[in-house]
């Protein structure tokens, strides 16, 4: 299995991928870990070596793929046999964010933060290997 789980900060993005891949036994590969820097949100990592983890994480049999970053993600999509897309409504993610906190907040500006996760809609989106677009902004509802 290879599956790409993106959505908005709190929509359940790592506790699906979690479940699934203790199902799947496989491994969850967080965006964000290959993005930033170790240690927090602070310090991104080098575009060549953002590029050197995504190449050995697709190499790999099976993984899950979760995170936001739409770019990242999208590196993943021609290995890839499934794409789901956590179209969670706004209020519920900001309820679970004010509920854990979101280390996200440290790096992204309220506004910012407010304007990306109020712009998606509701309700999930799951494309298969057979519909699957060969990027993220081929995507229409």
């Amino acid at each position: 299995m290879r599956m790409i789980i993106t959505g908005n900060s709190g929509s359940g993005k790592t506790w699906l991928a979690t479940h699934l891949s203790a199902i799947h036994h496989c491994q969850v590969i967080h965006l964000d870990h290959i993005f930033w820097q170790p240690g927090g949100f602070s310090e991104k990592r080098s575009p060549e070596v953002v590029n050197q983890m995504i190449d050995a994480a697709k190499r790999k049999e099976s993984w899950i793929v979760e995170g936001v970053f739409g770019e990242l993600a999208e590196k993943f999509m021609d290995r890839a046999d499934c794409f789901i897309w956590l179209d969670t409504d706004w209020s519920l993610c900001r309820d679970r964010l004010r509920q854990r906190g979101s280390e996200s907040c440290r790096h992204m500006g309220r506004s910012n933060l407010n304007r990306t996760c109020s712009s998606f809609l509701t309700g999930p989106l799951v494309i298969t290997r057979e519909k699957m677009p060969a990027r993220m902004t081929d995507i229409k509802r």
